[in-house]
């Protein structure tokens, strides 16, 4: 277990987010203050992760590609020696990172979302509207108020009595269900 682990990058960790030059600076500084926060306890195995930039638009920009991070932490023993990584995006640059394979993924899967949403929506409102009718034909029917049709007949409305009886009686009945 890894006690009082602080973690630094140098250079400061740089982003493309925003959409203005304040936005920007504030997203960084939000992103270097998660990053380098002491942790009191960090468990084996965890690790922690934030959203930097969009790959194509990092790999676009003249931000930093090379970086330095050192971890310094102590565990059950006492102080344990500081760690230094040297991450390089760059090898990054031509992978799926830079493109807009993710960005478009997601919104893809978003518009489809949307398009889902709808149609069960008017799929709900049809059903509702369907019981709305089914109801009120069945109060007309059963008042003897049906309204007269077009042809000056009554419409007939046989609603099924043991509709419901019959189904939960055939479902109990049924060896396969």
């Amino acid at each position: 277990m890894a006690r009082d682990v602080q973690v630094t990058v140098d250079p400061r960790l740089r982003t493309t987010l925003g959409d203005d030059i304040e936005e920007t600076r504030n997203i960084e500084e939000t992103l270097n203050a998660a990053a380098s926060r002491e942790i009191s306890v960090l468990p084996p195995g965890r690790k922690l992760v934030f959203l930097m930039d969009n790959g194509h638009e990092f790999f676009a920009s003249d931000l930093p590609r090379r970086y330095t991070v050192t971890v310094k932490s102590s565990g059950p023993f006492g102080a344990i020696e500081p760690l230094t990584y040297v991450i390089d995006l760059a090898v990054l640059e031509h992978s799926l990172l830079n493109t807009d394979f993710l960005e478009w993924s997601m919104r893809t899967l978003a518009k489809e979302s949307v398009k889902q949403r709808k149609a069960h929506e008017k799929q709900a409102t049809a059903t509702a509207n369907l019981f709305r009718t089914l109801t009120r034909e069945l109060r007309a029917w059963r008042s003897g108020q049906q309204e007269v049709d077009q042809s000056g007949r009554r419409p007939e409305i046989n609603p099924p009595d043991d509709a419901c009886s019959r189904a939960h009686t055939s479902a109990h009945d049924d060896p396969s269900g």
